[in-house]
């Protein structure tokens, strides 16, 4: 059995990108060992993250989610509008393909 994440098997046996999904706030806070861990090891990741909804001052999971996923060293898209959805997976997922980076995208 292998000690690597399923992310990094599934990344080296398709030849492509990890992907996965996670809730905002603390379903965030939970994946960044994975993404520091990625980013330093060059897998190429992309997670879809819940976003807070806007303005919402009720909302109790909301926290600032771009610098908490930058500082893992990942590259962090803020994904607000269904209509230019695939313009935000695009620059995620192939933004810094040459660089092998992990990717974090929300929406």
């Amino acid at each position: 059995m292998s000690n690597l994440p399923i992310y990094e098997i599934l990344a080296q046996a398709f030849a492509s990108e990890g992907v996965a999904s996670v809730t905002c706030g603390p379903g965030v806070t939970q994946i960044t060992t994975i993404l520091s861990t990625a980013a330093r090891a060059r897998v190429p990741l992309v997670v879809f993250a819940g976003e807070s909804p806007i303005n919402a001052k009720w909302y109790n999971q909301a926290i600032d989610q771009a610098p908490l996923v930058t500082a893992t060293g990942a590259h962090y898209v803020r994904a607000h509008s269904a209509k230019l959805m695939h313009e935000y997976v695009r620059e995620g997922s192939e933004g810094r393909r040459d660089e092998r980076q992990v990717r974090s995208e929300v929406q």
